[in-house]
């Protein structure tokens, strides 16, 4: 059976439902900006159901960490003085599983995990480095 395509119904018939509003706000929003008394009551809803507060079911658990900062801080405890190159060589040479390191001229070095929403970038990678560091001192 096929998932039927949301369609985007106007502000004007979601004002009494305010859980409809999680479909699409980007296209609520639209319906809005031409009726400034529909925008100002899809802001009145939005805060009310922050002021409710939601609780986050996705993300990682409290206290646990990532695969690559997992990495960093073994090799880290085996040997604190090792620089961020001798550290991204390490880690590129045996990768934790399911994440792919990249060293390119036009996007620069990378770490693609198997989501999206698992990778990082150089910067952040020196960060966590220098991160992990701080509390083997600390």
């Amino acid at each position: 059976m096929k998932k039927k395509k949301p369609t985007a119904i106007p502000l004007s018939h979601l004002l009494g439902h305010p859980d409809i509003l999680n479909r699409s706000l980007k296209t609520e929003r639209r319906f809005a900006e031409n009726d400034p008394r529909l925008y100002d009551a899809l802001i009145d809803l939005l805060t009310e159901k922050a002021a409710a507060g939601q609780v986050f079911e996705n993300g990682r658990k409290p206290g646990t960490i990532s695969p690559i900062r997992a990495a960093i801080r073994k090799a880290l405890a085996a040997g604190a003085e090792l620089s961020n190159e001798q550290l991204w060589r390490m880690l590129v040479a045996k990768p934790p599983r399911g994440f792919t390191f990249y060293d390119t001229k036009r996007l620069g070095r990378y770490i693609e995990g198997s989501t999206a929403d698992k990778g990082m970038e150089w910067a952040r990678f020196r960060n966590i480095c220098a991160e992990e560091r701080k509390r083997l001192s600390g």
